[in-house]
């Protein structure tokens, strides 16, 4: 079909000269709907062999999964959420501080941090002061 429209197309657009070896307007016209005619349409297409053929062991399941009441949980999901939820251990701030390698506020003014230190260019907040 692309062929057929990229025919018609350059037919309309040059110029005929009776006497040149080029198709005329209408021979490639006619040309276009030849090819146009002899393009399989979708109809004559052949089915995907990417589409997995229906068993009635996938039917089964697709009408089990379709009927199934929204709440209903498997067996094995409640394996996996058991299983998921068992490692969660409820843990402190000072425990995460020190997992995570921070510190509050004033323990760094503990330290000795000087967080006003402008040498820095960026102590509390001010820019070069």
């Amino acid at each position: 079909m692309l062929a057929s429209l990229l025919v018609a197309t350059v037919s309309l657009l040059l110029p005929y000269t009776p006497g040149s070896a080029l198709l005329g307007r209408r021979e490639a016209v006619a040309a276009g709907l030849a090819v146009l005619a002899a393009a399989p349409f979708p109809a004559q297409a052949q089915r995907s062999k990417l589409v997995p053929k229906s068993s009635a062991e996938a039917t089964a399941a697709a009408k089990a999964f379709k009927l199934s009441k929204p709440g209903e949980e498997s067996a094995e999901f409640k394996a996996m959420e058991a299983k998921r939820l068992g490692g969660v251990t409820a843990t402190t701030l000072e425990e995460d501080l020190k997992r995570t390698g921070l510190r509050s506020y004033s323990e760094a003014l503990e330290l000795g941090v000087d967080v006003c230190d402008t040498t820095k260019g960026i102590g509390c907040g001010r820019r070069g002061r």
